[in-house]
């Protein structure tokens, strides 16, 4: 795990010394979240590891360009989330059915987890969420980032956020019944 002093001085050795290195350690420490999060998004392994690294090129081109960086997670989320949004556009599909993501989740982590029913309902639960509270949860509770780093992914407020998890929240006990 990071901090974000770490961070700061990775994306400092990066814009001033063009520091490969110091990318790599940010690719390290955040491939595994983003290949999720992508995987949750396009449901197939082989186009998640091509757009996971699609977004990491956009990134350090992002970076070489000098713009100004909040957050690396924040910046990693978002450049993930336009690269997704590129690749239907120019493949011309629909966005996987998440009606069918706990299939896509049973089929893709069966050996990463043991299927138990809890997950399983949690994984329906999830799915009859509404998009934007679905990321939010997935990116809070699965890929743990703050809710700053949230914010900044989604280009909202902290207070925003906040509000968008303990709905998600709440709708998510409502879905299942709890």
């Amino acid at each position: 795990m990071s901090t974000p002093i770490q961070e700061r001085l990775w994306l400092y050795r990066i814009r001033s010394r063009r520091d490969s290195e110091a990318y790599g350690l940010i690719y390290d420490r955040y491939v595994a979240q983003l290949y999720r999060f992508i995987l949750f998004k396009v449901g197939d392994d082989e186009e998640a590891k091509e757009l996971t690294s699609d977004a990491f090129m956009k990134t350090w081109e992002y970076l070489m360009e000098g713009k100004p960086v909040k957050s690396v997670s924040g910046l990693l989320y978002t450049v993930a989330r336009s690269t997704i949004v590129d690749h239907y556009r120019k493949r011309k599909l629909n966005l996987v059915s998440f009606d069918d993501v706990p299939d896509i989740a049973d089929r893709k982590m069966t050996g990463l987890v043991e299927a138990s029913e809890e997950v399983k309902n949690t994984l329906d639960a999830i799915a009859k969420l509404k998009d934007e509270y679905r990321e939010a949860l997935m990116m809070k509770h699965i890929d743990g980032l703050t809710n700053a780093e949230i914010a900044d992914a989604l280009d909202k407020s902290n207070g925003t956020v906040r509000v968008l998890l303990h709905r998600a929240t709440e709708a998510l006990k409502e879905v299942m019944g709890k």
